[in-house]
């Protein structure tokens, strides 16, 4: 039983981030469709074993206080860079979170933390060094968007 409840109180933490993100997005407008959420790509209330969301319920029953609010900050950071990129607000240092992940970085991490992961990655994937050269294409991609910024 005691599980149970858990489960139903994170539905309920996830609804409430669902209507926060749309609140902060879009406002009042609430005939936006639900496919343009980040929500959908980090949650899913639906089954708990979803594999089509980063964190599904079981893999946010296993988290701890600090894991979870990681994944929540995650989740804000990718909310308001998608706002941010909507409304035409460019902010130096404000990068891409699914580009960043890209590198093994996270969704605050600054421009030097940037270069030193990608040389790393690129060192490590080069396919003159016997690498991958799809996950060289990959990183270089990446790189190359976030230094654009």
């Amino acid at each position: 039983m005691k599980v149970s409840n858990e489960i139903n109180s994170l539905v309920r933490k996830l609804r409430d981030l669902k209507k926060l993100e749309r609140h902060i997005r879009f406002g009042d407008d609430q005939k936006i469709s639900a496919k343009r959420l980040v929500w959908n790509r980090f949650f899913n209330t639906e089954n708990q074993f979803e594999e089509s969301v980063k964190y599904n319920l079981f893999k946010l029953m296993t988290f701890s206080h600090n894991e979870m609010r990681e994944a929540f900050s995650e989740y804000f950071a990718c909310v308001y860079y998608e706002y941010y990129r909507e409304n035409g607000i460019v902010s130096k240092g404000n990068y891409n979170p699914e580009l960043l992940e890209k590198l093994g970085l996270s969704a605050f991490a600054s421009f030097e933390d940037i270069k030193k992961k990608f040389r790393l990655l690129a060192m490590r994937h080069h396919p003159d060094r016997g690498g991958d050269a799809e996950r060289f294409i990959d990183i270089m991609e990446a790189y190359e968007n976030l230094k654009e910024k």
